[in-house]
């Protein structure tokens, strides 16, 4: 019922849900709201949005994760940061302890607007409190470091790809072996290269750039004979 209202141009059948599942004799629960929350937020429907958090508050239903990763995924497309920020503190202090989600929002809020410094202490916040870095952690954060010449980071954030098993996109971590090449990091590159080999990146698709002639042998000695087609699968 949910899906299908917000498969309709004007949207308005989504928040009348709500009434008519209580109607029918209904409780509606965290999920229920949840994906109200989630689905009016990615349409960009903001003001609806938190029509549905009142309609929590009015039934006395405690959001829990899902349900501040939801605010937090629309007050970052509204490029409202500092309120982002100020609701994971919330999180932190009084609960439900923000994940791995909560804070790839805030990194993904920071780097949108060209604030690394800000995305790489949020970073280190995701790690000190035990969240894992996913997918969308990398996928995010990696380019800009990269851009932004933060090739220490880029590269830690390689080699947690690789212990972790992350599956991300082969191009993120070519990208981060040309720029240690083009900081004459050759040997730094040429070991992304050789644990993305071990974890089954094709060589076509992960390389050492073409160097001068007296590196060709880098490239030589990071041959692999066993490596799989690349299969992007995992979740963020």
């Amino acid at each position: 019922m949910l899906v299908a209202a917000f498969q309709e141009p004007g949207l308005s059948a989504a928040l009348d849900v709500i009434p008519l599942m209580e109607k029918c004799g209904l409780t509606p629960d965290e999920m229920t709201f949840n994906t109200l929350l989630d689905g009016f937020n990615k349409k960009c429907r903001f003001n609806d949005a938190e029509k549905v958090w009142e309609m929590m508050k009015e039934r006395n239903v405690e959001p829990n994760t899902k349900s501040y990763n939801a605010k937090l995924q629309g007050l970052v497309a509204q490029g409202r940061i500092e309120d982002a920020v100020a609701v994971i503190e919330m999180m932190q202090k009084d609960g439900p302890k923000p994940d791995s989600v909560s804070y790839n929002e805030l990194i993904r809020g920071y780097c949108k607007e060209g604030r690394v410094n800000e995305a790489k202490k949020v970073y280190d916040d995701l790690l000190k409190n035990e969240c894992a870095p996913n997918k969308g952690t990398f996928k995010t954060l990696v380019p800009r470091l990269v851009e932004a010449g933060e090739l220490d980071l880029a590269l830690s954030c390689c080699h947690e790809i690789s212990s972790s098993k992350c599956r991300v996109k082969c191009s993120l971590l070519q990208g981060v072996v040309t720029a240690l090449v083009a900081a004459s990091r050759v040997e730094e590159a040429t070991r992304i290269v050789q644990l993305g080999w071990k974890n089954n990146y094709p060589q076509r698709g992960l390389m050492m750039p073409a160097l001068a002639e007296t590196n060709k042998d880098v490239e030589a000695e990071t041959a692999c004979d066993d490596s799989t087609p690349y299969e992007e699968g995992s979740k963020e």
